[in-house]
Formats: structure tokens, C-alpha cells, sequence
């Protein structure tokens, strides 16, 4: 299962780096798969709990793109790819981290980066 989430401003989120994180072969999966789409700019693979939101915190997909209208549509399209890479017991959320937000320099500061153009 795949889902889509945008953040709003008031949003209290945690990043930190997963201790146990996705098997190599899985992230190397997701990493060829976002390297497609050449509106993605940064690609990150942080453990990520979003308070009111999430029941449970989680590894997700931080995408960056130019705009949220180009996130908007790539991730879509990511989404319906993902299940050819993700485990069938997997989820992940795929969540806008909008350049030089906060919580893109959070993201960056964990160093789960999988992806840079």
C-alpha cells in the first residue's frame, strides 16, 4: 500500500534515520524508480513519525520537486510503480519536501538520501 501526504506548516514532525533500516535491495529498487522521473531533484528514505497523522512512525519516501504541481503528478505515477518494488507486506508514504523547507533540511541531516540530480 502506497499513500500521499503534504505536509501543512503546522504539522509536528519527527526524522531521525531508521535504526532498522529497508532491506538494500528494496531502497535500491525505489531509487532506480524515482531516477526515472526527471522532475525529482532529492530522494530520501528517513524514519519519519507526523503527530496526528501517522498511527505509528515509519520509513517513508521524501520526494523534492521544483514545484507541488510536478510532485503532485510524479508522485502519482511513483505510486502506481511502487508495488513492483516495494515488498507485498510494505507500506510507504510518499510525502513533498519542499526545497529549502525545514523539513527538507531535517530529511537531509539524517542522510538517507537515495537519490540527487
Amino acid at each position: 500500500m502506497v499513500n500521499i501526504l503534504q505536509l501543512t506548516s503546522e504539522a509536528k514532525v519527527l526524522i531521525a534515520a531508521p535504526a532498522r533500516p529497508m532491506a538494500k535491495e528494496v531502497a535500491d529498487g525505489i531509487s532506480k524508480l524515482v531516477a526515472c522521473y526527471p522532475q525529482v531533484v532529492e530522494a530520501h528514505l528517513p524514519y519519519c513519525m507526523i503527530f496526528d497523522v501517522m498511527e505509528q512512525p515509519a520509513q517513508i519516501l521524501a520526494l523534492t520537486t521544483k514545484t507541488m504541481a510536478e510532485f503532485q503528478q510524479v508522485s502519482q505515477e511513483i505510486a502506481t510503480r511502487l508495488p513492483n518494488v516495494l515488498p507485498s507486506v510494505m507500506a510507504l508514504t510518499i510525502i513533498f519536501a519542499e526545497k529549502e523547507s525545514t523539513f527538507l533540511e531535517k530529511v537531509r541531516g539524517v542522510r538517507c538520501r537515495i537519490y540527487a540530480r
